[in-house]
């Protein structure tokens, strides 16, 4: 998969996950959270990054930072090669510790930054680890969960972790223990529901976790930059503003007369219609032809890129194919 550009500046505001390599455990005992905890403490003093919440789990790690001084590379680069080396040492498992790089979207906005707390607090208790339990379950094993910084947050601070606790001010300003109970409070509003607020964020873009104008804004930077970059082919760049993929389908079929379904299925023959939506999907869709595939269900990725050019032979050809096509392309362009 394409990388993410990195998007640094003073005083950004990351989610931060990292992963072991195929999956595999980074975790393995007491002795591996504390020592993943000392340097994370050590990297945090060198590079002067402020700590908002975490959680360790047996595969992955959740941090949620600040960089004052706009070095996040330089942090992870730290903290991770420190632990990698103590953990080949420790464990003797060849290969890499972590899988690839970081994932670290920026984050904005108090009412998605106090989301993220609780999204990173709950990960002990959710998914298939968690099937089954009822809220209050689940309630009890998140509080008894010791790698993570919840348990600071419900005593309203403190841990042996330095956590910077300012969000708590936003579920009640007071400070200290009340704040501590009203974010108990918030939390478990959601244990038994998905946020699906903050879901929909995450969806949303691989740079950004905010309201749909934060998270244009920081796409539009990174496209911004990306003639800048020596190598755009490893990025994975931000495509521009773009039309679904359900409406394309549907303006097609309508074009052409066909129905949706019959423009899906491989086997019936819908004229250029098919291949007139695959273009689209690539073009004004801004999905790459592996998506388009899979959007599909019944082609190949090779198929789509074959269809692809039969179209744009045709049209070469064709005049009003052409005109057909530019009309239509026009039209869902202008509804962007």
């Amino acid at each position: 998969m394409p990388r993410a550009a990195r998007t640094q500046y003073e005083g950004a505001k990351y989610h931060v996950t990292n992963r072991g390599n195929g999956r595999l455990p980074i975790f393995y005992g007491v002795n591996d959270y504390e020592r993943f905890l000392e340097q994370l403490r050590d990297a945090m003093g060198q590079d002067c990054v402020v700590l908002y919440a975490y959680c360790l789990m047996p595969t992955h790690v959740h941090l949620f930072v600040e960089t004052p001084a706009g070095n996040l590379d330089r942090f992870m680069g730290r903290l991770t090669t420190a632990y990698a080396m103590y953990f080949r040492y420790k464990h003797y498992r060849p290969g890499h510790c972590f899988q690839g790089r970081y994932n670290a979207p920026l984050v904005a906005g108090d009412d998605y930054i106090l989301r993220l707390t609780r999204y990173i607090h709950l990960n002990p208790v959710r998914g298939d680890r968690a099937e089954g339990w009822l809220a209050e379950q689940k309630w009890e094993k998140a509080k008894q969960y010791r790698w993570s910084s919840l348990s600071g947050y419900l005593a309203g601070g403190g841990g042996e972790v330095p956590v910077d606790y300012r969000w708590l001010r936003l579920v009640d300003a007071s400070g200290g223990a009340t704040a501590g109970k009203a974010y108990e409070r918030y939390i478990g509003r959601l244990l038994g529901t998905a946020d699906e607020v903050l879901d929909e964020a995450m969806k949303a873009s691989r740079y950004a976790i905010g309201d749909a104008a934060f998270r244009t804004e920081v796409e539009d930077w990174v496209r911004g930059q990306a003639p800048q970059w020596s190598s755009r082919s490893d990025l994975d760049v931000p495509p521009p503003a773009a039309v679904p993929f359900e409406r394309l389908t549907a303006a097609v079929a309508e074009a052409f007369g066909v129905g949706v379904r019959s423009l899906c299925t491989a086997r019936e023959r819908v004229g250029w219609a098919r291949g007139v939506l695959l273009e689209l999907a690539c073009t004004v869709g801004a999905m790459r032809q592996r998506a388009v595939a899979r959007a599909l269900g019944t082609l190949s990725e090779h198929a789509v890129s074959k269809q692809r050019r039969q179209l744009r032979a045709a049209m070469s050809e064709d005049t009003s194919l052409r005109a057909r096509f530019d009309a239509l392309r026009e039209t869902l362009k202008s509804k962007l």
